[in-house]
């Protein structure tokens, strides 16, 4: 191809994700996005636990690549800063900032899961930045903003 392919990498569990980013380096990709999706639903599992299994994954998967490997962040780490610093000191090449987790709806009346895909808007954009000025000068990795980036622009009529 003509232009660069960035592969998606999506994980929910531990198991597998090194050896689909080899996979995906070797079809021909020039960088690799890592969604990685934790959310800890038992009790006993802390802050520390979860960004430890981050830090692990992109020290894992950056000792089998050769191409870049951007993370997708969370907003809902209470240490972003910190999980920033250390998932660049494990390899990260960047931080994209923010990932936007999928939340289905839950239909009380048929007791099911309904799909919902929320877009992201450009009112999201000023956390993007806040925390890119104050990553910017502390993380080595490059600082990635993502969702919608389109200013609206009034016009005023005479």
């Amino acid at each position: 191809m003509d232009i660069p392919v960035i592969a998606s990498l999506n994980r929910v569990s531990p198991g597998g994700w090194a050896e689909y980013a080899r996979v995906m380096e070797e079809a021909g990709a020039d960088a690799i996005e890592l969604n990685i999706y934790s959310i800890a639903t038992e009790p006993a599992e802390t802050g520390a636990d979860v960004e430890k299994g981050y830090v692990d994954l992109v020290r894992q998967i950056t000792r089998i690549v050769r191409i870049p490997v951007a993370v997708k962040l969370s907003q809902f780490f209470s240490a972003s800063a910190n999980i920033a610093v250390r998932l660049g000191e494990a390899g990260a090449g960047g931080v994209v900032l923010f990932n936007r987790c999928y939340q289905p709806d839950f239909d009380i009346e048929s007791l099911e899961v309904v799909p919902r895909l929320t877009l992201s808007h450009v009112d999201e954009l000023l956390l993007r930045l806040h925390w890119t000025a104050i990553l910017f000068g502390h993380v080595h990795s490059d600082l990635v903003i993502t969702g919608e980036s389109t200013m609206q622009r009034t016009s005023s009529s005479a």
